[in-house]
């Protein structure tokens, strides 16, 4: 069912506790990564190969599972926890905020523990409240409300940074015009569904709203570096100016200076 999201799947085997890491690769863009966001970013099940416990794990186009290191570190951070036996699995999912923020956490990396209980798995993730562990069994997120107004209730539920600057701001946009665009194909094929059609209509004018406000925000970063003075304040020194213009007079021709006069004087 998630197929279209993962990478083929790995298999690792885990001999002892073990600390892997989800990073992401070299050089990809921020806008690429916001539909990743919108649905799970690791999906891992836990399986046995010759009597050996192991991991089948699957993760999105643009990231890297691979093991962190073989020493384990008990720093004392705030961790998400969950236990899994044989033929279970789990997902990784991030909670819906500011895209600016879940990204500057992946490119650092997110790291998860692996530790061996009497033939069980506990899986902790170090997560900032960002990130979180959902089992497979309980995993109900692909069958609750549309995406589409899901999408747009948690865009619309985050208070909007007023200080962004003009790149977070883009990438602000980016996504608010891709949750208007899945809000308005989705309205466009619920007409048998009038609650949920209510519902999406209500949210349109909502997100039109916003992004009208991000659009100002964004044009004003790129117009108005200078808040502490007025737009159409001239910086320029008057006087030099006036000076260099008498230089280019007495350098001219009187012919080259009273056809320059003339144009003025129609302009």
């Amino acid at each position: 069912m998630l197929g279209q999201y993962f990478q083929l799947p790995e298999l690792f085997v885990i001999e002892s506790d073990t600390e892997f890491s989800l990073n992401l690769k070299d050089a990809v863009s921020d806008f690429v990564l916001l539909q990743a966001l919108r649905t799970p970013l690791l999906e891992l099940v836990v399986a046995e190969v010759g009597g050996s416990i192991a991991l089948l794990v699957r993760v999105q186009a643009g990231f890297v599972f691979q093991n962190k290191s073989s020493e384990m570190h008990h720093a004392n951070r705030d961790r998400t926890i969950i236990t899994r036996e044989f033929g279970q699995g789990l997902r990784l999912y991030s909670y819906p905020f500011s895209p600016v923020k879940l990204l500057a956490l992946l490119r650092q990396g997110l790291s998860l523990t692996i530790r061996i209980d009497n033939r069980r798995l506990v899986v902790s993730l170090t997560d900032n409240h960002a990130f979180e562990l959902v089992a497979l069994e309980t995993d109900l997120r692909l069958s609750d409300e549309p995406s589409a107004i899901k999408s747009a209730k948690a865009l619309l539920a985050r208070e909007p940074d007023y200080r962004s600057p003009a790149t977070e701001l883009a990438l602000l946009i980016t996504e608010l015009e891709l949750a208007r665009r899945e809000l308005e194909q989705f309205m466009s094929s619920a007409e048998g569904h009038s609650g949920l059609l209510s519902d999406a209509m209500a949210l349109e004018p909502l997100l039109a709203q916003r992004r009208q406000w991000l659009l100002r925000q964004y044009s004003h970063t790129q117009e108005r570096l200078q808040f502490n003075r007025s737009a159409n304040e001239h910086f320029a020194d008057v006087e030099s100016l006036r000076r260099l213009l008498t230089c280019y007079e007495l350098l001219c021709p009187p012919e080259i200076n009273a056809m320059v006069q003339a144009l003025a004087e129609e302009n």
